[in-house]
């Protein structure tokens, strides 16, 4: 788990964030094909409407896990640090827009 406060100023770091948020229904949509052929890979809103059609639509209040197939990397820790981390915020087709959780 990356820490909320990663990503924004102010909010939770991994100690912080309650448990309710780290259980519920789940689903891993797997990119690591992409992320393979790009290290620099950014998930699309495509790769999620991809998922949702094999697999339909990610339940409301789903934890989304990426598998970039990074962790295949971890042995090897000059190509698993690669130093370009991208955040990059997209909203879901029907899911309202809404900011990281800060308490």
């Amino acid at each position: 788990m990356d820490s909320p406060i990663h990503f924004a100023e102010g909010a939770n770091t991994t100690d912080q964030v309650p448990i309710s948020q780290l259980i519920g229904p789940g689903v891993v949509i797997d990119v690591a094909q992409q992320a393979a052929a790009n290290v620099d890979y950014l998930i699309s809103v495509a790769d999620i409407t991809a998922f949702e059609a094999k697999h339909g639509p990610i339940p409301a209040g789903a934890i989304v896990l990426l598998n970039t197939g990074r962790a295949a990397l971890y042995a090897d820790r000059k190509a698993f640090n690669y130093p370009q981390v991208v955040f990059v915020p997209f909203v879901l087709p029907g899911v309202p827009r809404r900011g990281l959780p800060t308490g």
